[in-house]
């Protein structure tokens, strides 16, 4: 569709190296003032509140342990995700913030919202 996947990774270079070797198939930027995240409005955290549904808590743990291999602090792994659609000029068009851990949208999701954008 003519459209580019770029990553942010929120820590260090060596996060978005270690990605990279684990066979990332996209381009990932650092930013590591999450910059980024403020921009699109995902930079506060989920509620601890949200690890009393099963799935939060499972995913949280999910994180935690992948937060472990990547360095992060557990405050670092509550940061809420988020995906976003920009436009040539870099204006948002479709964002996405997630409510909890893992909480991404379905690819079938993004790429309706990214024909939308086109």
């Amino acid at each position: 569709m003519g459209a580019r996947v770029v990553g942010v990774a929120a820590r260090d270079g060596s996060q978005a190296q270690r990605l990279i070797d684990a066979g990332m198939p996209f381009t990932l930027l650092v930013d590591p003032d999450n910059e980024v995240r403020r921009a699109i409005g995902a930079d506060d955290k989920f509620s601890r509140l949200r690890l009393l549904d099963p799935r939060g808590a499972v995913a949280y743990l999910r994180s935690i342990s992948h937060a472990k291999y990547y360095g992060l602090t557990p405050s670092e792994a509550r940061r809420r995700p988020g995906v976003v659609i920009l436009d040539a000029q870099l204006n948002p068009t479709w964002t996405h913030i997630g409510r909890g851990v893992g909480d991404y949208p379905d690819v079938e999701v993004v790429l309706t919202e990214l024909r939308r954008a086109i």
